[in-house]
């Protein structure tokens, strides 16, 4: 049997099984996964409507519970679906597994992971990308890296739109966390820099 709890990969939209009162968290808060820390255990990242974090915390897998928001496939056993510690979410609400969940907390959070892994593919093809031009390793070819990234998000209106929204909806650490180069925090920062300036 496959055990649906070991299968948390980052960007994973989870909910908390039990309250947390020392960090100001309920059973049912919704989060998203932003870091593997060590087997078993996560960063998730809980941010309101407005992609603020307002906690960030490492958690065991056996304090979440991943949400799905379709069926599992037909090939899935029987005794993993009557087994499974996985709840299905369908059409629009707001409660799991009986536990509150305040505002349209679900909704945003499905948003936010889609947002910020297609941002964070966008910056990390941009990158790798520009890898071919410069040494990745050096200091140097970082900070080239660094500015031609940032001049071709200037330049397309799109893309930097959507990591602007990205960087609102998931914040910092999360974009970072979703790519894997030695020059994302430059570029994360300047991203930050056009919010700010807005």
């Amino acid at each position: 049997m496959v055990n649906t709890l070991n299968q948390l990969q980052l960007l994973d939209v989870v909910a908390l099984k039990d309250s947390l009162p020392q960090q100001r968290l309920l059973a049912g808060q919704v989060g998203t996964i932003v870091e593997l820390l060590a087997p078993d255990v996560y960063e998730v990242d809980f941010s309101d409507d407005y992609g603020q974090t307002y906690a960030m915390l490492p958690l065991h897998v056996s304090q979440l519970l991943k949400l799905c928001y379709a069926p599992e496939s037909e090939e899935s056993s029987t005794e993993n679906q009557l087994m499974s510690n996985t709840i299905y979410q369908y059409g629009s609400g707001d409660n799991v597994a009986g536990d509150k969940v305040m505002g349209n907390k679900i909704g945003t959070q499905i948003n936010h992971s889609q947002n910020l892994a297609q941002a964070a593919k966008d910056i990390k093809d941009l990158l790798d990308q520009l890898d071919q031009d410069y040494d990745r390793s050096t200091p140097t070819g970082q900070a080239m890296i660094s500015a031609k990234a940032i001049e071709a998000i200037e330049q397309n209106p799109t893309l930097k739109a959507r990591v602007i929204n990205a960087l609102k909806e998931g914040g910092t650490t999360a974009l970072e966390s979703a790519i894997d180069h030695p020059a994302v925090k430059p570029v994360v920062a300047m991203i930050k820099g056009f919010i700010d300036a807005e």
